[in-house]
């Protein structure tokens, strides 16, 4: 009899114990399982990343200046990274948002030869590819060349929109962009429907 209420004993603390701990790994952030609610409201990674093809390497990602409204694929070339319409580069060239929200970033490209370059962006990749279900990224790869005269900087104004259902908390989108020569640049520019160029 005292051996049974000995095991009893045991069993309850045990429980007891139990309950402790896992009341504390739910207040210190341990294992739990996160409910809708508190998953729509975290955040999600996207790391932009480039390949480059037959052209220097010097893509970058900035920020737009604060409270500015930016026409979404707005793209030119500028002398001066002082007229750019960017704030700060972004860190390791990772977003970071909300599900059900977009973000505005600008692309930038300097040419730091003596020589113009003419490009264009392959359609991107994104990985792991299950993840591209609930995001669109307006970018660069839209079947149209470019070209940045020497010295000269490039830029273009691209978003990134998230739905409220995306699964998967980080995302890497991977570009290649492809050096080409004017030669193709200007049969392709001739054959291009203008609604391409605008």
């Amino acid at each position: 009899m005292f051996r049974l209420s000995r095991i009893g004993c045991s069993v309850v603390l045990f429980v007891i114990l139990a309950t402790i701990s896992s009341g504390l790994e739910a207040k210190d952030g341990g294992p739990t399982n996160p409910g809708p609610e508190e998953r729509n409201n975290s955040l999600v990674s996207v790391k932009i990343t480039w390949e480059y093809k037959d052209l220097p390497p010097n893509m970058k990602i900035y920020q737009p200046p604060r409270g500015a409204i930016l026409k979404l694929w707005e793209t030119s070339v500028v002398k001066d990274h002082k007229d750019l319409p960017v704030s700060n580069e972004i860190s390791d060239s990772v977003l970071k948002l909300r599900r059900g929200t977009n973000k505005t970033f600008v692309l930038v490209y300097k040419n730091d030869t003596r020589q113009p370059i003419y490009f264009f962006a392959a359609p991107h990749q994104v990985a792991p590819p299950e993840y591209s279900l609930g995001f669109k990224l307006k970018c660069l790869c839209i079947n149209q060349a470019f070209q940045v005269g020497p010295g000269e900087i490039w830029y273009r104004v691209v978003e990134l929109q998230i739905s409220k259902n995306l699964v998967g908390d980080a995302v890497g989108i991977s570009h290649t962009l492809i050096g080409i020569s004017k030669e193709r640049l200007g049969k392709f520019n001739s054959q291009t429907p203008s609604f391409l160029s605008d």
